[in-house]
């Protein structure tokens, strides 16, 4: 049994890559991601449709700690594929997008149809903050294709621990799973609260990256000079040898 298992890590997760260097995607840590988004869509059909509630919400508590599982295994077992850190990103979207559109719509009396209670929050705030969120997403996608580094900062981990908190606190109190709740008036104080947190670390987090984004870019454009002037002197020199022998 323990052979099987350190073939499998070793296989799956040590290396991230296939048998012909390719990137595997089917190690566990993007199979953790892929769960998270399939868990996403389904805790949502169950949300609308009003039915196993509880089953739900320990739905989206798996969608919150498996966020932390899948980075914590790729790094520990050293898997990390450029796959598994574009794929990450749009899982963790697709998570917030679909419990804060639940949020929204309870909170502005497009679901009364569920008939229950929920605690109130700033609709504002939330939406500002899924703006910035979508902000980071396409800063992401638009400095990869500048070939510079997309990696997460500290601001952006802990921006998304907020979201996490404030989304199975607030359906904790709303779904009072195995009678499990807060009063509502403490349930919107705090998730009101974590939405304002979670806005200050965004905007943190879209400062860090603009700040890291440019000093990378003139580095780039510094270290492009400097090769063409090694290029041009090389060039020089090569031809100066030429010249020479003939």
């Amino acid at each position: 049994m323990a052979l099987v298992k350190s073939s499998f890590f070793s296989l799956k997760i040590r290396e991230g890559q296939n048998g012909n260097g390719q990137e595997n995607f089917w190690n566990v840590p993007n199979l953790i991601t892929s769960s998270r988004i399939i868990s996403a869509i389904i805790s949502s059909i169950l949300l609308y449709l009003g039915i196993w509630l509880t089953f739900t919400y320990f739905l989206k508590l798996f969608e919150a700690v498996s966020d932390l599982a899948d980075g914590w295994v790729a790094r520990r077992f050293n898997c990390e594929t450029k796959f598994g850190a574009k794929f990450d990103p749009v899982a963790d979207k697709i998570v917030v997008s679909t419990s804060a559109a639940f949020i929204i719509l309870v909170s502005l009396g497009f679901l009364a149809y569920l008939n229950k209670p929920y605690p109130k929050i700033n609709v504002d705030n939330l939406i500002i903050l899924i703006y910035l969120d979508g902000l980071l997403f396409l800063m992401g996608v638009l400095a990869s294709q500048f070939g510079l580094q997309v990696k997460s900062n500290v601001a952006g981990k802990a921006k998304m621990i907020c979201e996490c908190i404030f989304i199975n606190f607030w359906f904790l109190s709303y779904l009072a799973p195995l009678e499990i709740s807060f009063k509502l008036e403490i349930a919107s104080l705090w998730s009101n609260r974590l939405i304002s947190i979670s806005i200050v670390f965004a905007t943190c987090s879209i400062a860090l990256h603009l700040a890291k984004y440019l000093v990378d870019y003139q580095k780039s454009k510094h270290l492009l000079g400097i090769l063409k002037i090694w290029q041009s002197i090389l060039g020089c020199y090569f031809q100066k040898k030429i010249h020479s022998f003939s």
